[in-house]
Formats: structure tokens, sequence, C-alpha cells
């Protein structure tokens, strides 16, 4: 489901909602200290090789480009200090409920999310 979004072809309404609050996620994870490194889409775990000290952009267009190509899946995610691992589960066209559930360790972070 892969788009390229363009002036005369511009994103949904529900899809730059969506964008804007994985982004949201990303930086409030990696301000937390947490970095993606999976996407399971139900049949595919594809690895998200990304250095720990990437600018922002890079890994929020890597974990969009994975989520924009199959719709809905869980994004893994590790704690660099401690190795803790947590999941989300990402639903596409929910819009602002995109983020459809999240292990509890990553609680307190992804209730930020909301708030940004």
């Amino acid at each position: 489901m892969s788009n390229e979004y363009t002036y005369t072809s511009p994103m949904p309404e529900h899809r730059f909602i969506e964008r804007h609050l994985i982004t949201t996620m990303i930086a409030e994870l990696r301000a937390a200290g947490w970095l993606p490194y999976q996407f399971d889409d139900g049949e595919d775990q594809i690895p998200i090789e990304i250095n720990p000290f990437a600018a922002n952009a890079k890994v929020n267009a890597k974990a969009w480009e994975l989520f924009d190509s199959v719709d809905n899946g869980y994004l893994l995610v590790r704690d660099l200090s401690t190795g803790a691992i947590g999941w989300i589960r990402l639903i596409g066209g929910n819009g602002r409920d995109v983020i459809s559930d999240y292990s509890i360790n990553l609680d307190e972070i992804m209730q930020r999310v909301y708030l940004r």
C-alpha cells in the first residue's frame, strides 16, 4: 500500500495523522532510550537496522516505510540501557487510534505520545 504522496496526490487525512503519531512515538521512545529493532507484520519479521545515533528523520522514515507498506503489525523496540524488549501494535486506517496496543513496560512513554 506504499504510496508516493505529492502536491497533486496528497496524503489522506487519516494517513497524515497516523504518520504524525508514529513519528512522535519514535521520538518519545528514542528520548527514553528505546530503539526500534524489528517490524512484524504477521508473516515476516523485518529487522530494522538503525544506528542508535542516527538522526530522528532516518529512524522515522524507516519505521514509516515499513508500516506504510503493510498497514498493520507489531513494532518491536529494545531499551538500549537494560536490553528490555517491548512491542507496539499498529493498525493502519484507524487515524488517531493507529497505536492500538502496547506492552505495559512502555506505558509511561506511550502516554506522552498523545500529550504532544
